[in-house]
């Protein structure tokens, strides 16, 4: 296996184990975990069967994995954004952060994460479905001109959000 190579991939990994893990120091033990144990020959990358990359990234989801069911986690207080990401179930978060983050496509996750492209894609989409449920707020619409404020009102429920009330003016509105 080419270590320059391999190099070039670790910082982009290290960046979704943070991600994954909610911190810095539990992300970068896990990176940690993963290239020792394919130093000491004790985990492979199927770099025959596979592009590099995924294979290192299947790699760490074999030993996140082990991890998680052996019950040896302790991610660190997350940042209010993190919060969200790890309220979310592992394999959606995962396959979500790969995606989003790391650019593969579903079918490079699915073998990442040794689990059926379609599921994956479902999990993407429920994934794509909370963060917006997370994000909907209730707006009040302000807008003297009944039209304009219509078109406001359609627009902002047609992001997800609740249309409290509209207002002609700022009085109106208190």
């Amino acid at each position: 296996m080419p270590l320059e190579r391999l190099s070039r991939i670790v910082p982009h990994l290290r960046r979704y184990a943070r991600a994954m893990s909610g911190s810095q120091e539990d992300g970068d033990a896990l990176v940690q975990a993963t290239l020792g144990a394919i130093l000491e020959g004790s985990l492979e990358i199927e770099a025959e069967s596979m592009p590099l990359r995924v294979g290192l990234y299947r790699a760490f989801h074999d030993v996140w994995t082990a991890v998680l069911e052996g019950g040896e986690f302790s991610a660190q207080m997350p940042h209010k954004v993190d919060e969200r990401l790890q309220a979310l179930s592992a394999r959606s978060r995962a396959a979500f952060l790969l995606t989003a983050m790391e650019g593969f496509t579903a079918a490079e996750v699915a073998v990442i994460t040794g689990l059926p492209e379609d599921e994956v894609e479902a999990q993407i989409a429920e994934v794509h479905r909370e963060i917006d449920r997370q994000l909907a707020t209730q707006v009040l619409v302000i807008e003297d001109e009944w039209v304009i404020a219509l078109d406001l009102s359609n627009l902002v429920k047609d992001l997800g959000h609740d249309v409290v009330g509209v207002a002609p003016t700022r009085d109106r509105a208190v």
